[in-house]
């Protein structure tokens, strides 16, 4: 019988190694969950693979890796330039705003939008009440996804330097879990990144962001469409828009990679008759860091591999690895020896 180990190896990238980090960490189960870190207090994160992942775009998701995975992410640091987006937070109501979508003060149909501190005060019915991403209580704007293809939900042009790299983003949740919306970025026509989904949970803002290189031009239309057309639910929220000149991005990478434990057990000496002189031997070998005990009946865990002093019947024996990098309560595994008379 087998019993399967995550191994962890943490290090920091910027473009090349920047250190390298010795902690190791160890689970014992295939998609057991997993508590990938990354510097926090940045700008913006970008997990990959991001399938498994609880939220891709935090600096602290939670995976449940099941082979062998190195985790990604790309950072953008706090420190960034100047944000050319007018009216990010939409702090001045509806200044800024280019849509397709018909600006209103109460939502009752599709293809709307409107600003507000709170979603269920533009719709009580159909929508949370969620507050804005930026400081909850501030201002956010608030859609009904449009059933009509290509429609625009948010465009701004902005001037940019030719040949420079910039960074966009923007915090997205639904507010109706029906459908959620599917954003589709681009900049002067060309797509930007994937499609982002919105989360199924309402109130729930994810980040999305992307780098984009300017080339010849000299200005970018940035805009939002929708590619969720579904009638039936579709409404979301957007807040703090951003986009500026990029510096240096950083990547923190865990590598999770998958080890193996084997266990076995023999019997040392078959107890004589009504005699207290059996013994069973304890083996265990992994191709990652070990340090075993194994508990009889019950009884305490000890690094002994053998137990003596024992009369014929069924023994339960529980080993576990407890290396300081193993989440012990999770390393354990239960076997049943059987220990028969001798002569």
């Amino acid at each position: 019988m087998q019993l399967q180990l995550h191994f962890f190896l943490i290090f920091w990238m910027a473009g090349h190694l920047l250190s390298a980090q010795p902690d190791t960490l160890y689970s014992c189960t295939p998609g057991q969950i997993v508590q990938l870190t990354a510097p926090a207090g940045q700008f913006a994160y970008r997990w990959s693979p991001a399938q498994g992942l609880n939220n891709p775009g935090i600096s602290n998701p939670v995976a449940r890796p099941e082979v062998t995975t190195l985790y990604v992410a790309t950072i953008i640091r706090a420190d960034a330039g100047e944000n050319l987006i007018v009216n990010p937070d939409f702090a001045d109501g509806n200044l800024g705003v280019n849509s397709d979508y018909d600006f209103v003060t109460t939502i009752n149909t599709q293809g709307v939008y409107g600003v507000s501190s709170s979603a269920a005060s533009l719709n009580g019915f159909s929508f949370a009440d969620c507050p804005d991403h930026t400081s909850g209580t501030g201002l956010m704007l608030v859609v009904d996804g449009s059933p009509t293809p290509n429609e625009r939900v948010w465009c701004q042009t902005v001037a940019v330097e030719a040949g420079a790299d910039y960074a966009f983003s923007t915090w997205l949740t639904s507010v109706n879990p029906r459908n959620p919306a599917r954003l589709q970025f681009s900049i002067n026509g060309s797509r930007l990144g994937a499609v982002f989904v919105a989360g199924a949970d309402v109130c729930d803002w994810r980040q999305f962001y992307a780098v984009w290189n300017a080339g010849n031009a000299t200005a970018a239309e940035i805009c939002i469409v929708n590619q969720n057309t579904n009638p039936e639910g579709n409404d979301f929220a957007l807040d703090d828009f951003a986009f500026f000149k990029t510096g240096e991005l950083l990547q923190d990478s865990t590598l999770v990679a998958v080890t193996k434990t084997s266990h076995e057990f023999s019997v040392l000496r078959k107890p004589d008759c009504g005699e207290s002189n059996g013994a069973i031997a304890c083996s265990s070998l992994s191709d990652g860091p070990a340090r075993f005990t194994y508990s009889l009946n019950g009884g305490p865990f000890l690094p002994a591999t053998v137990f003596r002093n024992l009369t014929a019947g069924r023994y339960s024996i529980i080993a576990r690895n407890d290396h300081p990098s193993i989440v012990a309560d999770n390393c354990s595994e239960e076997f049943t020896v059987l220990l028969p008379q001798g002569n």
